[in-house]
C-alpha cells in the first residue's frame, strides 16, 4: 500500500470518527441536555399549534390563539417538526430529533464545503474543530433556528462556489438562491447575510453578474420561500409592528448594551474566543492580501457576516447566542488562518500538533465543562412527564411564563401567560382567570413565585416539580 492510499485511510478513519462523535455527541441525553426551556418552548408550541389545530399561533386560552408573529424562528424550522408531532405524536424527543438531522447535516456541508475552500488536511481540522465545539450542540441540540439557518447558508455557499469554479449554468444559481432565501427567513439574524452576498460582488462582479439572465433565476428563486415567510409569518400581524419588534425585541438602550457587551469581550472567555479566532482571520486576509494569494467569494462573504454578527452582538443583551454564528464561521477557517500566518514559521507536524490540542481541548470542555455537560445528569422532562401522566384529562391548568411546559400536558385545556420581552406579552388579560380561580393548577417557576403576591391568594403550593411550582386550589376556592 502507497502513501497515498495510506493517508487516503487515515483521512477516512478520522471522518468516520469525526461522524461517531457527532452521532454521540447529537443523541446523548437527548431530551434533558440541554434541558427544555422559554425560547424552545415557545417555537415548539407553534409546531404543536400547526400540527393539531392547523393554527400558526400561540395559545393563551382554549381554543383561543394569539398570532405568532413575533416568534422570529420561522416555518423553516416549525414545519418540520409540526410534521414530527403529527406523525409521531407530541414531545421532546419527537422535536429534537428534527434538530438532529439538522446537526447531521450541518456537519456534512462543513466539511464539503471547507474541502472546496481549502486543503483536504486543513478542512479534517476545520470540522474536528466543529465537532467537538460545545456550542453547536448548546445550540442545536434544542429546538431553535441557529443550526437549521446555517444549514441552508452552508449549501447556499455551496452552490455560489460551484459557480465561482467555473459550473455556469442555471441549476447552481436556483440552488443557491432557494437555499439562501430559506436561510435568511430562518431567523431574523440571517438577514445580515444580505449585505455579506453583496460586499464582496465589487470583486467578483464579472463571475456572477455576467450572466444578467441566470441572476433573474437566483432572485426569482430566493423571492419564493421569502414570499412563503411573508404569508405564513404575517398574516395576522402588522408588517411595521413585526419589524420593530425585530429591531429590538428586548427594547435596550443601545449605547448601554454596547457598552456592556464591549467590557465582555475581555473578562469572559467565550466573547474574548470568539474576538481571537475572528482577529486571527481578519490578520490572515492582509497577509495573503499581501502575497497576492487568491481569496474565494465565499471566504469573504463568511467574513463579511462574522463581522456583522459582531456588530449586531454589541446591540444586544448579550447573550452568547448572539455572536454564535460568526463564531462558527471564524472557528471552520481558523485552520486555513492559522497556517498562513505560521505556516512558512514553524513545521508542519507542529501546527498540526497545536490543532489537535484544541481539538482534545475543545472535546474535553464538551464532555465535562460545557453546558450541555452539566445538564447530562438532568431530570427535568422525565420530571414533567411523571408528573402531567398521573393528572385527570379534566384538569384546568394555567401556564405561567413557562411555554416549554404545552408539550407536557395530557390535553389542550390551559389558559397561558408569557412575558418575552417588557412590550410582548401574550396572554396578559388572561391573568384575570387566576384571580378568578378558575385554573385547577397553575405551573410557575419557583424563583418566580411569592406566596404573598395577591394575584395567587386562592392557590395553595401541591408539588414542587424540578424547577417548577404546582399551586393548586385552596380548600376555600374548591
Amino acid at each position: 500500500m502507497g502513501y497515498y492510499s495510506i493517508q487516503n485511510l487515515f483521512y477516512y478513519v478520522i471522518l468516520l470518527l469525526a461522524g461517531v462523535a457527532v452521532l454521540f455527541l447529537s443523541t446523548h441525553k437527548l431530551t434533558e441536555s440541554p434541558p427544555v426551556w422559554m425560547d424552545e418552548g415557545i417555537i415548539t408550541q407553534v409546531a404543536e399549534n400547526i400540527a393539531i389545530n392547523g393554527v400558526h399561533g400561540i395559545q393563551v386560552a382554549p381554543q383561543k390563539f394569539v398570532s405568532a408573529g413575533f416568534v422570529t424562528t420561522s416555518y423553516v424550522v416549525t414545519y418540520p417538526i409540526s410534521l414530527s408531532f403529527r406523525s409521531f405524536g407530541v414531545g421532546v424527543l419527537q422535536a429534537r430529533v428534527v434538530m438532529v438531522l439538522f446537526l447531521f447535516a450541518f456537519f456534512v456541508l462543513v466539511y464539503f464545503l471547507t474541502k472546496q475552500e481549502i486543503t483536504k488536511t486543513l478542512a479534517v481540522y476545520a470540522l474536528l474543530l466543529l465537532v467537538s465545539f460545545a456550542p453547536i450542540y448548546g445550540n442545536g441540540k434544542n429546538v431553535l433556528g441557529e443550526i437549521p439557518g446555517l444549514v441552508f447558508l452552508f449549501a447556499g455557499l455551496l452552490c455560489l462556489g460551484m459557480v465561482e469554479r467555473g459550473l455556469r449554468t442555471v441549476a447552481p444559481f436556483l440552488l443557491a438562491g432557494l437555499l439562501l432565501g430559506l436561510c435568511v427567513v430562518t431567523k431574523p439574524v440571517f438577514l445580515l447575510v444580505l449585505p455579506a452576498l453583496v460586499i464582496p460582488l465589487y470583486f467578483y462582479h464579472r463571475t456572477f453578474l455576467s450572466r444578467p439572465m441566470f441572476v433573474g433565476y437566483f432572485v426569482l428563486a430566493f423571492c419564493v420561500p421569502v414570499l412563503v415567510w411573508f404569508w405564513v409569518q404575517f398574516s395576522s400581524d402588522s408588517f411595521i409592528n413585526i419589524l420593530s419588534i425585530y429591531a429590538n425585541p428586548h427594547n435596550t438602550s443601545l449605547l448601554g448594551s454596547m457598552f456592556v457587551n464591549l467590557k465582555r469581550l475581555i473578562i469572559e472567555i467565550q466573547p474574548m474566543y470568539f474576538m481571537v479566532l475572528l482577529g486571527i482571520w481578519a490578520v490572515s486576509f492582509v497577509v495573503r492580501l499581501r502575497r497576492k494569494v487568491h481569496i474565494s467569494y465565499v471566504e469573504l462573504v463568511t467574513f463579511s457576516f462574522s463581522v456583522l454578527i459582531f456588530l449586531a452582538y454589541l446591540r444586544t443583551v448579550g447573550y452568547y447566542r448572539y455572536f454564535f454564528l460568526g463564531q462558527v464561521f471564524a472557528l471552520m477557517y481558523f485552520p486555513l488562518a492559522f497556517s498562513t500566518l505560521l505556516g512558512g514559521k514553524i513545521p508542519k507536524f507542529a501546527i498540526g500538533f497545536i490543532f489537535t490540542l484544541l481539538v482534545v481541548f475543545q472535546f474535553y470542555q464538551t464532555g465535562f465543562h460545557s453546558w450541555v455537560a452539566s445538564y447530562y445528569q438532568g431530570t427535568r422532562t422525565r420530571e414533567l412527564t411523571a408528573y402531567f401522566k398521573t393528572q385527570p384529562p379534566e384538569q384546568i391548568f394555567f401556564l405561567y411564563q413557562v411555554p416549554e411546559v404545552a408539550l407536557f400536558l395530557p390535553i389542550s385545556t390551559y389558559f397561558q401567560y408569557m412575558k418575552v420581552t417588557s412590550t410582548i406579552l401574550p396572554g396578559k388579560e388572561q391573568l384575570g382567570k387566576i384571580r378568578e380561580g378558575l385554573p385547577d393548577q397553575i405551573v410557575i417557576i419557583s424563583e418566580q413565585y411569592d406566596p404573598k403576591d395577591v394575584m395567587f391568594v386562592k392557590y395553595r403550593e401541591k408539588r414542587v416539580v424540578d424547577r417548577y411550582t404546582i399551586l393548586e386550589k385552596g380548600p376555600e376556592s374548591r
